[in-house]
């Protein structure tokens, strides 16, 4: 789900499923039904829940997991009062602290474990992350995905540029374009490019991911995000403007805003 800051997520495609890696890793699954798994087959017991998520965890120490929960329950009512999805499923977080396991579990599941993963989803109704320093951002980008699967179950990397962007711009997961060189020498990437998952964790939809969000926002409101994930991020239909019109208005935005010659 690059820049050496620690988890990021990517994205990759396999056997029909999609799954999504966290900057230090995060894949999820968000076109796969919902697990069906018991939390006790995943080596999980259930913590506690709020209205809005249930929690599990590989250890019995609630305060081991209260920042994660303080972070997903903080930005849930803005995440769902900013994609609006019809229904919005009680979440089911499930945390390990166990790496190994969490890679055991993520082989199982997924087919395979890339190196660095730290979190992926299973539908719009789970989540699942490793304990790290960086875990309650990870879960608030997982989440994202969440609500963003509940809003259109087949979004899901289809356009993935726009699948990261939303996840990332959510997360608030802001990375200073003035600090990346490819942007700083002028060497914008493409929608295609931000579609490729060729480098899992160094994709550059992460670190331009926010400011791709922001820019959609400030020029369109946030209902023109929404209306691009239930348009599998078509600018023309959306926007009135074609993808090659988007990037050049992207490019020049994000100069005038960060002052990149």
């Amino acid at each position: 789900m690059g820049k050496a800051r620690g988890e990021k997520v990517i994205f990759f495609i396999t056997a029909g499923m999609v799954f999504v890696l966290a900057y230090c890793g995060s894949p999820e699954t968000p076109n796969q039904p919902d697990s069906e798994h018991p939390a006790s087959m995943l080596g999980l017991t259930f913590i506690t829940s709020t209205e809005n998520f249930a929690y599990y965890f590989d250890g019995t120490d609630l305060s081991q997991i209260q920042a994660v929960m303080a972070s997903l329950e903080s930005n849930y009512g803005r995440i769902v009062s900013d994609l609006e999805p019809a229904y919005m499923p009680t979440v089911r977080a499930m945390i390990w602290r166990d790496e190994n396991e969490f890679n055991k579990i993520m082989l199982a599941y997924l087919g395979n474990a890339p190196t660095g993963v730290k979190g992926y989803v299973a539908g719009p109704a789970e989540l699942r992350i490793l304990l790290t320093s960086r875990a309650p951002l990870t879960a608030v980008h997982e989440f994202a995905h969440n609500v963003t699967l509940a809003l259109n179950r087949n979004i899901g990397n289809n356009p993935r540029w726009l699948w990261e962007t939303v996840a990332v711009y959510e997360s608030q997961d802001f990375t200073d374009p003035n600090t990346l060189h490819y942007m700083a020498s002028g060497d914008y990437p493409t929608l295609e490019e931000l579609n490729t998952s060729s480098d899992p964790g160094r994709e550059k939809v992460y670190e331009v991911g926010y400011i791709l969000g922001e820019f959609i926002v400030e020029t369109w409101g946030i209902k023109a995000l929404r209306d691009l994930i239930l348009q599998f991020g078509d600018t023309s239909a959306v926007l009135g403007i074609s993808a090659s019109e988007f990037e050049s208005s992207w490019y020049a935005w994000f100069r005038a805003r960060y002052f990149i010659s």
